[in-house]
């Protein structure tokens, strides 16, 4: 994981050294800086494939083509051997530097070949063009504000200051606990680029935004032969020791398993209390079984305060204040911790969005009335009638599955988990939302209750996984 500002049009150099080193936290191992006429950019790096010869940005043969992506390319062994039977010639063995080659040959429409999590920036020098992506669901972030002299764009929202704040966004905030909307921020002039997408735009023509939305080539496969390559590649596309978050839970569970599949020496890490904790018991049962090397990550309480947590929670609260919960809290304590032993963690995260399984999910009339709590606004009131109609809860169950999975997913959850692992450099990964698993579900009828992956779960987890009471992440530590 890394972190990116860059800037098309006029700008200073201080100013993007000064905001580069705001989000110094997403890259401790490098920081480089590129500053030409009319573009400049920084880049701060945490080194996980190609450690020695990865440094960004990364430019072409003749230096016309400018790159710089924050996250993996988890395919990029397969485009590099693709270009190169093209005749493009590599200097690196960098995931990163497929996307110079990628660009040569298919211009904007190189996030077509992407299976990753990734944000990037491109600047065409010939053409004087910034093309700027992002990836399928929003896992790695990316955001922008165009004025009358420039755009400039940054991993993380705090680099931006001074602007006024988004009215109906923050309502929205004040309602799900999130924006519904996947390129709106809370400030009125700073937008998100959208997942799945590509814009460009040729300078001086800075108003004329080009947007690009990914057609990704996605082969049939069964969920089974995807989730299992979607583990072995996040697992195995790092130069780096990887771990596994594990719950305990159904979900983190089989991401385990299934690593072990891949490779016999599994590392696993727990969060418990010093009171222990009823993740902490199945978590150690299930390792001793299948012989991960498992290691329990133990904080005071729940929450955690002292000093240091303060300051962080001070760090994320400026970033638009995204945690909500004490389970958020705790979860950027976790990776406070897990730092110390890896720079690479699997998650279970994007389950139970992807695949239905939240109570809301099979009673969406109760999460509306959960909503109308907290809703003064007759417009937001409107809005949840027609959402959540009283006598058709098909259509509430609908409903639910889209605001969780294509709002709530991107804009929270994703959110808040790459700003706890980020703060303290280490990259979260979640097969789950693999673009290949992700296509395959959303093809599915009755992804409702996680019944996509029942056969699964029989099929690789012991039955006190299984049977296991679902239970929320505070109530699980006790």
């Amino acid at each position: 994981m890394c972190g990116i500002v860059a800037c098309i049009g006029n700008y200073e150099q201080t100013d993007l050294i000064d905001r580069l080193s705001i989000i110094k936290h997403r890259g401790p191992d490098d920081e480089q800086y590129l500053f030409l006429d009319k573009f400049g950019c920084g880049f701060v790096r945490l080194s996980i494939i190609d450690v020695d010869n990865g440094a960004q940005p990364i430019t072409n043969e003749n230096n016309t083509i400018i790159v710089m992506c924050n996250g993996e390319i988890y395919n990029y062994k397969d485009l590099t051997l693709e270009l190169k039977n093209k005749g493009h010639i590599f200097k690196t063995s960098s995931d990163v530097e497929v996307l110079i080659h990628l660009y040569e040959e298919y211009g904007v429409k190189c996030i077509d070949y992407l299976q990753g999590m990734y944000a990037f920036v491109i600047y065409d020098a010939i053409e004087c063009r910034l093309v700027v992506g992002r990836d399928h669901i929003g896992l790695k972030p990316l955001f922008y504000e165009v004025s009358k002299n420039n755009i400039f764009i940054s991993s993380e929202l705090k680099c931006f200051c001074g602007t006024n704040d988004d009215v109906a966004s923050l309502m929205e905030k004040n309602l799900f606990g999130f924006i519904l909307d996947t390129e709106s921020t809370v400030y009125e002039n700073v937008k998100q680029v959208k997942p799945g997408c590509v814009f460009y735009v040729d300078y001086p023509l800075l108003s004329r935004i080009n947007h690009y939305e990914a057609n990704y080539n996605i082969k049939e496969s069964s969920l089974e032969d995807c989730l299992k390559k979607a583990v072995e590649t996040h697992l195995l596309n790092s130069d780096v020791d990887v771990g596994i978050s594990l719950s305990g839970g159904v979900d983190s569970s089989l991401i385990a398993v299934l690593c072990k599949e891949v490779r016999a020496d599994v590392n696993t890490y727990t969060l418990t209390t010093t009171r222990g904790s009823e993740d902490a018991y199945y978590s150690r049962k299930l390792a001793r079984k299948y012989g991960f090397n498992h290691t329990e990550i133990t904080i005071d309480s729940v929450p955690a305060i002292d000093n240091n947590f303060n300051y962080a929670l001070d760090y994320v609260l400026s970033d638009s204040g995204v945690f909500n919960s004490k389970g958020d809290i705790v979860v950027m304590r976790f990776y406070e911790k897990v730092a110390k032993y890896v720079k690479v963690m699997l998650s279970g995260d994007g389950g139970d969005e992807l695949f239905g399984g939240y109570w809301m999910h099979e009673k969406p009339l109760g999460f509306k009335d959960k909503l109308l709590l907290n809703c003064f606004d007759d417009t937001f009131k409107c809005w949840l009638d027609r959402k959540f109609p009283e006598n058709n809860e098909c259509v509430g169950a609908k409903s639910v599955l889209d605001i969780l999975f294509t709002s709530a997913l991107p804009n929270y959850h994703l959110w808040t988990l790459d700003r706890s692992s980020m703060r303290y450099g280490v990259e979260a990964r979640v097969p789950y939302l693999d673009v290949n698993v992700m296509y395959n579900v959303l093809n599915k009828e009755s992804r409702i209750g996680k019944k996509l992956l029942n056969s699964m779960y029989l099929k690789y987890l012991p039955d006190y996984i299984v049977n296991r009471s679902k239970v929320g992440f505070c109530d699980a530590l006790g």
